[in-house]
């Protein structure tokens, strides 16, 4: 046993925190893009998956209601388990539930799949990188890794969603693949990556122990009791306001591609570049309002 902990320490200390912060940055910056494809192919997937407008926002109804039931449970399960275990389970699950998605299922089936990306992307991966981010950044490097792993992670998302227009170009304009074959190559991408992640990330990230052993002992009633102890803090409503309105403008950009190309006329080619373009700006702007707020004023930042 001593052996085991031993050998695991001397791992830790031979992988460098910069190098788990870039398997980090990879890890969320891949999970994602699968489940909100409709922010660049919106039209192209009720047309691949024969759905309405209205059934394409069940499913994504269905992914927010379980986001808002698992959100809470994962920080605790994060305490619990393995950051690396809970990782690279979402990668993996994840891209499964992706495989599934490749086989143009029927409504029925799409809805326990985004019911399942809730799960995994929401109860067993959010917290779980939140709380390895902490773990190697240390007392001293929070800012910059958090930073870090925004920015990177919007790269990423960007760098991802620009092959995946240029492949359904090509395949459209040079295999003349019809749209739900070009998308299916646009959503076995995703699915390679993810997959491909999910073992980077268990053999690179460090097995993390640093819970205190009285926050494992915790009971139900010391964890009930805690929670409501935050959510009488006025601190965390606040923050929670400003989360809220940022992510009313964030989700209502999910809806420009469709509007683009059934109001505007404009091919799904010229759409997904489009979308684009307005996610290769998220690391950018990004950057620029966190200098903008360290030399202003993070509050009339956030108003303005």
């Amino acid at each position: 046993m001593n052996s085991a902990i031993a050998d695991e320490a001397q791992r830790k200390a031979a992988v460098s925190p910069y190098l788990q912060l870039t398997v980090l940055v990879f890890a969320a910056g891949v999970i994602y893009p699968l489940l909100y494809l409709r922010q660049n192919f919106e039209v192209s997937m009720l047309e691949t998956f024969n759905i309405t407008n209205s059934q394409l926002g069940e499913c994504y109804s269905m992914l927010g209601v379980l986001f808002t039931l698992t959100y809470l449970p994962s920080g605790w399960l994060a305490d619990r388990v393995s950051p690396r275990k809970l990782l690279s389970f979402s990668l993996a699950m994840t891209g499964l539930l992706g495989i599934w998605y490749w086989t143009i299922p029927s409504f029925g089936a799409l809805q326990v799949i985004f019911a399942g990306w809730g799960v995994t992307t929401g109860l067993t991966f959010w917290a779980a990188l939140i709380k390895e981010t902490t773990l190697i950044a240390g007392e001293n490097r929070q800012g910059r890794f958090f930073g870090v792993l925004e920015g990177g992670r919007g790269v990423v998302e960007a760098t991802l969603a620009s092959l995946a227009v240029a492949g359904f170009a090509w395949a459209v304009s040079n295999m003349d693949a019809t749209t739900p074959q070009a998308l299916r190559h646009v959503i076995l991408m995703y699915v390679v990556v993810l997959l491909a992640m999910a073992p980077i990330v268990y053999l690179t990230i460090s097995e993390s122990d640093d819970s205190p052993r009285a926050e494992k002992e915790e009971t139900g009633h010391g964890t009930f009791r805690n929670t409501m102890m935050l959510l009488g803090n006025e601190q965390i409503w606040l923050c929670a306001i400003c989360i809220f309105a940022g992510y009313t403008l964030f989700y209502s950009t999910y809806s420009f591609a469709g509007f683009l190309q059934t109001e505007m006329s404009l091919s799904a080619v010229m759409v997904g570049w489009i979308t684009v373009g307005r996610l290769w700006m998220r690391p950018i702007g990004g950057v620029l309002a966190g200098f903008i707020a360290d030399r202003w004023h993070v509050e009339r930042v956030l108003v303005v």
